[in-house]
């Protein structure tokens, strides 16, 4: 109980200091691994039983690796990766698939997912305008989009009326909207998360959204994982010589507060993809 109170609490923080700043400090994420991990030990110790330190250790390894995947896909922050390995840290690796590791992870996949889709939408809210325009760019680049949605929802409703399943009819509602979310997130990171930057402003691993060229020749590409400090100063640097114009940057949602609701949602109910599987069958 005392451990699950602590990673609570390291969430919660972890989560204000994401909504204010798009930050997460190093040290907490350092501090918190070592709290996760020294609290098993000291279980361990009393217990003389050192399955929690080992489980708890392979789950740090496996949730690092996991992060650092999605990090290097350019998908999630450093802060992100730093989170999920403080989670493992305390939540351990149980070699069983009703494991609370397991379950962790997929309800942080069905609630990032919920929660970085209601994010989106009320930014394009937010910034309707440029939004609305960048949609309609995005619609005509995808405009096979409208053609799968529309084939999707003929063939669930063939399969329906061969076979009257009435959880079908959710999955024909769902083509539509699982389709449209491509243009419709490709709008909103055009329109709303990103901007351009003097290079004085630039921050350590931010991301790009175009290369930085000088002279014709590339100085940072695009494809980084976020700016290192010899890089920012080259950049200053070239700015100043006016070689090098604003930066274009990229920027993302605060992610942390999903692991917040994943982990309670994991407390309080298990796996929510086991519960939405009993519904539909």
């Amino acid at each position: 109980m005392l451990d699950w109170i602590v990673l609570l609490a390291i969430l919660t923080i972890a989560s204000v200091t994401d909504l204010q700043t798009r930050e997460v400090s190093d040290w907490l994420c350092y501090a918190s691994v070592f709290a996760g991990l020294g609290l098993a030990a000291l279980a361990g110790a009393y217990t003389e039983n050192w399955i929690p330190i080992i489980s708890r250790l392979m789950g740090c390894l496996v949730f690092f690796a996991i992060g650092a995947a999605l990090f290097y896909t350019r998908q999630w922050g450093g802060g992100d990766v730093g989170i999920l390995t403080v989670t493992g840290s305390f939540i351990g690796l149980q070699l069983s698939l009703d494991g609370i590791w397991l379950a962790f992870l997929m309800n942080l996949l069905l609630c990032g997912a919920a929660y970085s889709i209601v994010w989106l939408v009320c930014l394009a809210i937010r910034h309707h305008h440029a939004f609305r325009k960048q949609f309609t760019a995005s619609m005509n680049l995808f405009s096979w989009v409208r053609y799968a949605s529309a084939a999707g929802v003929l063939v669930t409703l063939v399969l329906f009326a061969m076979m009257p399943y009435w959880p079908m009819l959710a999955i024909a509602v769902l083509f539509p909207i699982l389709f449209y979310l491509l243009p419709f997130s490709h709008a909103v990171q055009l329109s709303c998360l990103q901007y351009y930057a003097k290079p004085d402003k630039l921050t350590l691993g931010d991301w790009i959204g175009e290369d930085i060229k000088a002279e014709g020749k590339t100085i940072v590409s695009k494809e980084s994982t976020g700016l290192s400090a010899a890089e920012i100063n080259k950049v200053q640097e070239l700015h100043d010589k006016g070689k090098v114009g604003n930066v274009l940057v990229k920027t993302g949602i605060p992610f942390i507060p999903s692991f917040l609701i994943a982990f309670v949602v994991t407390l309080w109910h298990g796996s929510l993809l086991t519960f939405v599987l009993h519904l539909l069958l």
